[in-house]
């Protein structure tokens, strides 16, 4: 009996570890550890493709507004024949798992044998949090609502990362629950730590490659400033924004911009609470790296942050996000520092048991194979 092979296409080269932040890379190792890769391709349009394809967009713009090339009907529609037409040329071209709905839905005429979606949001989730969708038309957001609909109609599955997609998908796409399975995602780049926490340090730890303010980086320098008011002996990081740096002196907040890997474990290493209240994070890889840590997570109540949390048993969820409710919830995790070790060793098991891209595989491998 042959065994089951899985190809991967991915917007952006799948063995780039920059491409959706390694998941690609992560998820064809594991494949090829298995020996279950097909092939692994990037679905992105070719070049000439996509000078055409922006041009005739930016002569069409002004009929919807903002112009998302990626994401544009027309932009899609070459992505899902190059990802179409590169899975048929697979020598096992039976399943292909597609990272994220910019190839689909595929042309329905080049569609052929079966072809999965591994996403870790929706365009509606992403409507309603995220704080840049004013950029947006009108026509935009109903246009790229409709395209999302089609796509995970056209897929035979659908896997998502977290538990608050799945349910979006349901709820508000109308997907068939029996089509959606929750995989999770394995862990970053940072190891977990095994050693003594001293929880009695009052450091808070804050990092954002970017999107800085979709992070809640600016609800973060706030609400510390409030913070410090009434406890004076917390100490906030701020590492990896550019925006970061731009804050006003505070004796208090450290800004390190961009820093080595080994800069990044000790901070992690040395921390005692992650807060990022991310008005949009579709997932928070760097959620598990410090529960992975032992550092108890702090975050607003959306998204992924109630599934990590687990009702308070790894950290802390914002019900509100003003700076007040911020700034006291951050002077009222350091009341009790016996709690935050229970809630560190708590998180790390909950961490290290639950997610890993060996287990993300398991489970959607064994999907496939159940679906036949």
């Amino acid at each position: 009996m042959q065994s089951l092979k899985l190809n991967l296409s991915s917007y952006g080269d799948p063995f780039d570890k920059r491409t959706w932040s390694g998941t690609s890379l992560n998820i064809v190792n594991e494949l090829k550890t298995r020996d279950a890769l097909g092939c692994a391709f990037d679905f992105k349009a070719r070049t000439a493709s996509r000078v055409v394809a922006k041009v005739l967009m930016t002569l069409t713009q002004r009929f919807y507004g903002k112009t998302e090339v990626e994401r544009a009907p027309l932009m899609r529609k070459l992505a899902g024949m190059r990802a179409a037409y590169l899975s048929s040329r697979s020598p096992f071209p039976q399943h292909t798992m597609h990272m994220g709905t910019l190839c689909l839905p595929l042309p329905s005429i080049l569609k052929r044998n079966r072809h999965y979606v591994y996403v870790d949001s929706t365009w509606d989730i992403f409507r309603r949090f995220a704080t840049n969708i004013s950029d947006y038309s009108l026509q935009q957001i109903g246009l790229f609502e409709r395209l999302d609909a089609e796509a995970f109609k056209s897929v035979d599955h659908i896997f998502t990362t977290g538990e608050h997609v799945r349910e979006n998908l349901i709820g508000h796409y109308g997907v068939n629950s029996n089509k959606v399975t929750v995989v999770g995602t394995g862990l970053g780049t940072i190891a977990p730590y095994f050693g003594k926490k001293d929880y009695a340090n009052k450091k808070i730890l804050f990092t954002a490659k970017g999107r800085f303010k979709d992070k809640g980086g600016e609800l973060v320098i706030s609400a510390f400033r409030k913070a410090a008011e009434i406890d004076p002996d917390l100490k906030l990081t701020i590492v990896g924004s550019e925006d970061g740096l731009k804050i006003d002196g505070h004796d208090r907040i450290t800004t390190l911009g961009f820093v080595s890997m080994e800069v990044l474990q000790e901070l992690f290493e040395t921390h005692s609470l992650f807060v990022m209240p991310a008005f949009y994070e579709p997932w928070g890889l760097v959620y598990l790296e410090a529960l992975a840590c032992k550092m108890p997570i702090a975050g607003l109540n959306r998204n992924s942050i109630p599934e990590f949390v687990g009702q308070g048993k790894h950290g802390f969820v914002f019900e509100n996000e003003t700076v007040d409710a911020v700034a006291q919830a951050l002077v009222d995790a350091f009341k009790d520092q016996d709690r935050l070790r229970m809630m560190g060793d708590a998180g790390q098991e909950y961490c290290l048991n639950r997610y890993g891209w060996d287990k993300v595989l398991d489970r959607i491998l064994e999907t496939i194979r159940l679906k036949g």
